[in-house]
């Protein structure tokens, strides 16, 4: 993880990507969530993260940044 990278922090500084107090947001591809329904492990197509305390979406990763974090 670079430098900037750890720099990125909530409106209210409260949180980091690593924070407990984060919410993990998962975005599925249709097919995605149907294979989610049947049991499978589906790749999400985005993840953010979103501070508990302020509701800022401070970071997002797709899948076309090759850092879609399989262990959020």
């Amino acid at each position: 993880m670079s430098e900037a990278e750890a720099d990125l922090r909530c409106r209210c500084k409260a949180s980091t990507r690593d924070s407990e107090d984060v919410i993990v947001e998962r975005d599925y591809s249709l097919w995605g969530l149907l294979y989610l329904i049947w049991g499978g492990t589906a790749t999400p197509t985005q993840v953010s993260w979103r501070c508990a305390k302020c509701a800022d979406i401070f970071e997002v990763s797709t899948l076309e940044d090759d850092r879609i974090a399989y262990r959020a």
